[in-house]
């Protein structure tokens, strides 16, 4: 019998898993190994319900249709995968079709048959519903661990043996839900929690810690603030059956809380700093430690504590909630956690100089230990310092490997105290001009950037770029190269499924400093991503990213009027009434005012960076109603008073009778009755004036509350009878 296939099959295997990739799937991968069989394509994609869904497809390239011996030996296999719990769902891919009989078989066994016109189907109701781009992992059923932000792990992870054991004594410590790693940047906090999960905790299994799973969350990638989280771990926890996306704040909280204690989970945090006053900014990712001591003289309150008064609450409740298991990581600890019994905290300190042996002779380095060793000690042993420090060494253009040459990146007395920067420097000036521009255009991004977005950005010119100014590679083999050499020296990772690369914060943060030309570079990224078009429907906070880029972008760019109406006209609304999305708000609106601070140190709110007093004074309200809505009151009544008196400069007065009202509410929060009661008086003679008779009532119904605080129960009810009757008539 002749043989029935005259291809390899690998082209098909291209187009499948093309196809796959347009229909928006997380994660693609060729020729993968799973329980021992294996699979052509492999692919995880996320279900409407925000699920994880995986899927073993088999590609058949054949002249002659598929028969149902294929699909019964498939069948098996799939069978197989599924009670091992490593997929979902078996498919097979044809190009000529398939036999009757198979596809009865395939009825039986619960395969799915595709030809590639089925292919190209999915591929247009992908497309037509917006649903094309992969965002962030979907959600797996517990246990199967849901890693929703992958740590980009860089290679030889060494040593740490002691806090390893630490971390899992910890876990059987019942009097610690809690434990918070602490150490400044570049000490190896999340490569530590990253690879003592897969490494000490994974193998063993979750029932072995009496867990029901494990979720992993990053808050520096970008659209994961804490009710992004709150939503993805009930999602998570729930087993998908609940989806919290459009509950309020309190709720989720609420929910989860309740979840966990029934449902004992370890929950890893990453870089917790985020949550904190210190870092809640959208520059967050530039800023150093050395950046946030300097805050600390114009503070008005503590840079230890949660911006969002929510988080803190929330972190407290974790504390106390006994079989869940909690690993927080970040530069500072929470101050809502000092002093609970729940808590346990350990500082994260320097590499162990036998370990720091040990790496550099993973990294193929030649040297005796004691020339190691004193190589490594002028760096101090900081785990950031030495991975540059190997790579230098690694990539010398003289000596590549040879210890020695470490003596030609000495640190010298202009260079000591200054963080990690003494070996940035020299590993940032190594690199040749190119090189160097690449790694500080690509720290320009605030978070994780895919391949296919910088091979637009700086590969080629195409006919849709044309021959714009700036950086381009005249190939697309040297962007690789650039790319693979960056990686190499410890400058650059890249993500594990989703391909991205991405820079530790303490580079990123050095690299950016370093770009020489800001705003053109901002404004190249700006108009990139100007052109991507918007979602058909907002459906969660990741259909909005894109557009939050393009955000920041346009901000970097200096185009601070273009952003506001940006922000306005496309994501106002979806994040105030849809998500409640308040510190996200909060984080959009700070940069708009010079520093990134919108409070001078004297207390009093700044003008954003907008020629339009309208404009301002419209931001300057909408931030206030952010911070009273995320439970901060005592930032509202300065920004408000400062709205207020752009709106009486230009004569407006409905918005300013509107933000008397406000004005009076921010100032009842905070005890301020006196100052209050003025306002709303006000404001019922402005509405008066305007013939808003409605607004008017209103006006008088915020009078009568606030007079009986104050104890003028005769007139707060003369006050609230004329409210109620303009009520009554109204309607």
């Amino acid at each position: 019998m002749a043989k029935r296939e005259t291809k390899t099959g690998k082209d098909l295997e291209r187009r499948v898993a093309d196809a796959y990739r347009e229909m928006g799937a997380w994660k693609v991968e060729h020729d993968v190994e799973l329980g021992g069989n294996q699979i052509d394509v492999y692919v995880e994609l996320e279900t409407p319900g925000r699920l994880l869904h995986r899927i073993a497809v088999e590609a058949k390239e054949w002249t002659s249709t598929v028969g149902k011996d294929v699909v019964n030996n498939f069948a098996l296999i799939v069978k197989l995968l599924r009670s091992e719990r490593l997929i979902d769902e078996g498919v097979i891919v044809s190009v000529k079709g398939f036999t009757r009989p198979a596809r009865k078989a395939a009825e039986n066994h619960g395969i799915r048959l595709l030809e590639e016109a089925d292919l190209e189907a999915m591929v247009a109701e992908a497309k037509a519903t917006g649903r094309t781009q992969p965002t962030t992992p979907p959600v797996p059923p517990p246990p199967t661990p849901y890693i929703a932000h992958p740590y980009p792990a860089q290679a030889h992870f060494t040593g740490r043996e002691r806090e390893r054991a630490d971390l899992t004594t910890w876990l059987a410590d019942d009097a610690h839900p809690l434990l918070a790693v602490i150490a400044i940047g570049g000490m190896g906090k999340s490569a530590l929690g990253w690879h003592w999960f897969h490494n000490d905790l994974v193998p063993l299994g979750f029932g072995h810690w009496n867990l029901r799973g494990a979720l992993w969350w990053c808050f520096y990638d970008r659209e994961s603030g804490f009710e992004r989280f709150l939503e993805r771990a009930i999602a998570y926890v729930s087993g998908g059956e609940m989806d919290a996306a459009d509950w309020p704040v309190r709720d989720r909280m609420d929910c989860l809380r309740a979840l966990l204690a029934e449902h004992p989970l370890l929950l890893m945090l990453d870089g917790v700093e985020r949550l904190l006053r210190a870092y809640a900014r959208m520059d967050a990712p530039y800023l150093g430690d050395k950046d946030v001591e300097a805050q600390r003289d114009v503070s008005q309150a503590s840079l230890y504590q949660c911006a969002d008064p929510n988080v803190g609450t929330f972190l407290q409740w974790l504390a106390g909630l006994g079989a869940t298991k909690t690993l927080l990581t970040s530069r500072l600890l929470p101050r809502e956690l000092e002093g609970l019994a729940g808590v346990a905290r350990r500082d994260l300190t320097e590499m162990d100089p036998e370990d720091a042996v040990r790496f550099f002779r993973a990294m193929d380095i030649r040297g005796t230990r004691a020339e190691i060793q004193a190589s490594c000690a002028p760096y101090g042993y900081l785990p950031l310092a030495l991975r540059l420090l190997a790579g230098l060494v690694a990539e010398d253009p003289a000596r590549p490997g040879d210890i020695a040459v470490a003596t030609d990146y000495q640190i010298t007395e202009d260079l000591r105290g200054k963080e990690q920067h003494h070996i940035l420097e020299r590993a940032y000036d190594a690199l040749d001009t190119v090189g160097r521009e690449l790694l500080s255009r690509i720290a320009a991004f605030r978070s994780p950037v895919g391949y296919r977005v910088l091979q637009a950005l700086f590969g080629p010119p195409s006919e849709e770029t044309g021959e714009e100014e700036g950086l381009r590679f005249e190939s697309e083999r040297p962007l690789k190269d650039a790319l693979r050499g960056l990686v190499r020296r410890g400058l650059l990772s890249r993500q594990e499924g989703t391909g991205h690369y991405d820079l530790h914060p303490v580079v990123r943060r050095y690299a950016y400093d370093r770009l020489a030309d800001k705003e053109g570079t901002h404004t190249r990224l700006r108009d990139y991503f100007a052109a991507v078009p918007g979602p058909e429907r907002v459906e969660s906070l990741d259909d909005l990213a894109p557009t939050i880029e393009l955000y920041h972008h346009t901000v970097g760019a200096g185009r601070y009027d273009e952003a506001i109406l940006l922000f306005h006209d496309r994501l106002a609304s979806s994040l105030f009434y849809r998500f409640g999305a308040c510190q996200l708000v909060i984080e959009l609106l700070c940069v708009l005012f010079p520093g990134g601070e919108p409070f001078t140190p004297s207390g009093e709110a700044a003008l954003p960076r907008l020629s339009e007093e309208d404009d301002q004074a419209w931001t300057l309200n909408v931030l206030a109603a952010s911070y009273s809505l995320s439970g901060q009151p005592g930032w509202v009544v300065s920004l408000l008073e400062a709205h207020n008196a752009l709106r009486e400069r230009a004569d407006d007065k409905e918005n300013l009778a509107v933000g008397l009202v406000n004005l009076a509410e921010g100032q009842l929060k905070i005890g301020a009755l006196a100052a209050a009661e003025r306002n709303p008086r006000r404001s019922i003679e402005l509405f008066r004036e305007i013939e808003m008779e409605f607004e008017e009532a209103v006006g008088h119904e915020q009078l009568g509350l606030l007079l009986t605080y104050t104890g003028a129960f005769e007139e707060a009810g003369q006050e609230l009878e004329i409210a109620q009757n303009v009520f009554d008539r109204i309607g």
